[in-house]
């Protein structure tokens, strides 16, 4: 169990459970079968297997394989998604990815809530 944050040029293979973030802006992100991640990841490529709870910003491309189940938004230039794969969220199909937004950012709204 990892909690906190991890970050490298090189590719990574994660089978294992992680609470945090993860940026590996020159690697490939491989989230394993076994894999349990509550983290927003950045990588130039991100291959999920396992479970991602959090959003994902594949800087190249992005891919869920058949056993993946992600909650939360992919933001990627190129996407593939197996059949049999879980996602709930948006898929933001762009060639300029947004880089994830810190915890302190996250925190701060700048808007107007509608009341029902």
């Amino acid at each position: 169990m990892i909690k906190g944050d991890v970050s490298g040029s090189g590719n990574v293979y994660l089978d294992g459970e992680l609470e945090g973030s993860v940026e590996l802006l020159d690697g490939t992100l491989t989230v394993g079968s076994e894999g349990r991640i509550r983290a927003n990841l950045q990588a130039r490529s991100i291959v999920v297997q396992g479970r991602v709870d959090g959003n994902l910003y594949g800087l190249e491309r992005a891919e869920l394989k058949k056993s993946a189940t992600v909650v939360g938004d992919v933001y990627t230039p190129r996407i593939a998604i197996e059949d049999g794969a879980f996602l709930e969220g948006n898929v933001w199909v762009h060639k300029d990815v947004p880089r994830p937004r810190t915890k302190k950012e996250a925190t701060t709204f700048s808007g107007r809530v509608r009341g029902a």
